[in-house]
């Protein structure tokens, strides 16, 4: 790709996503593989939900005044008494295992029932109310950004990284949602998806850990010497709902770490010290990102006497607090 269209292609970041600079590399590879919906069910793909309405039914809960739930991408969903229909009652969302507050995790139940959010989990027959009955147990919530309607097919898009000498450059990657089928893809066009350009780069940002969207592809033929090129072009996109730093439900979610803080670049580099208690998650993260990006850190870093402390979870939150007397 030549300079110009480059800089040309970086000018329109805010509401298009392209590859505009980075690793080089050749664009010659690409394909995709496909699979049917049933065959992703047996497999375990088929874990990303919408919610399709409200239950209207005039009778008492559990049995009634939930949501109906159902697989994007899908015909039919697999209920909580094993059968398959095109949409499943459920009495209740899930999402204590989110890691959200409670404020947080309400704003997101709101906006999944109003179908802005996409829910990766199961439907399972549990006890509410004393009764048993069909309840969707959440492990991710993708949230919608901007006022776009979701529309067309449901992909995870991420950025690849890979930059190119030639075109076309595939510098992304879609999986379908509920299904192995995956193409790797020239441009991700977010423009019709009602983003403001805050929210545009925000999904830019989020597009290197995977970014949900729904939409059409476009196949351009012969786009370049490398051949034809495929862009998403989006109606929708969502990014994923993350835990707060530091919430936990119990101690074995806890953990003693020096990586206190997260860092994402080299200038954020820090000198370790004392421990201080994190989630288990939020910890790995930091410590990963800081052997990465910190790892030639200039030195010297203090020598500091540090009190003996564990890590407990104090009111859904990670707490270093004194060891307990054995």
């Amino acid at each position: 790709m030549k300079t110009g269209a480059l800089s040309t292609l970086c000018a329109l970041l805010s509401i298009t996503l392209f590859a505009c600079s980075g690793e080089v590399t050749d664009a010659a590879d690409g394909g995709a593989t496909a699979e049917s919906e049933e065959a992703a069910t047996s497999a375990g793909r088929a874990t990303y939900y919408r919610v399709v309405r409200q239950d209207t039914r005039k009778c008492a809960y559990p049995m009634c005044g939930g949501v109906y739930v159902a697989r994007v991408n899908a015909a039919t969903t697999r209920c909580a008494d094993g059968t398959s229909q095109a949409e499943c009652y459920v009495a209740d969302l899930d999402l204590s295992g989110l890691g959200l507050t409670p404020a947080h995790a309400s704003s997101i139940s709101e906006r999944a029932e109003a179908g802005r959010v996409v829910l990766r989990g199961s439907v399972k027959l549990q006890t509410l109310g004393g009764r048993k009955a069909p309840r969707f147990d959440a492990t991710e919530a993708w949230e919608q950004l901007g006022s776009g309607q979701a529309t067309g097919t449901f992909y995870k898009v991420v950025d690849r990284g890979i930059r190119c000498i030639t075109t076309p450059c595939p510098s992304f990657e879609e999986a379908k949602l509920n299904s192995s089928s995956a193409v790797k893809l020239v441009g991700f066009d977010v423009s019709q998806a009602g983003l403001s350009e805050a929210e545009a780069a925000a999904v830019h940002a989020a597009s290197a850990a995977g970014v949900i969207a729904a939409g059409s592809n476009v196949v351009t033929p012969a786009a370049g010497p490398a051949g034809a090129a495929t862009d998403l072009v989006a109606t929708a996109a969502f990014v994923r709902v993350r835990p707060v730093a530091g919430y936990c439900d119990d101690d074995s979610q806890c953990v003693m770490t020096t990586s206190t803080r997260a860092v994402s670049k080299r200038s954020q580099c820090y000198c370790r010290t004392c421990p201080d208690a994190l989630d288990v998650d939020t910890a790995a993260e930091n410590e990963q990102d800081y052997a990465t990006l910190c790892a030639s850190f200039p030195g010297p870093c203090p020598a500091v006497k540090c009190m003996a402390r564990e890590a407990r979870c104090v009111d859904h939150r990670c707490t270093a607090v004194a060891p307990t007397a054995n």
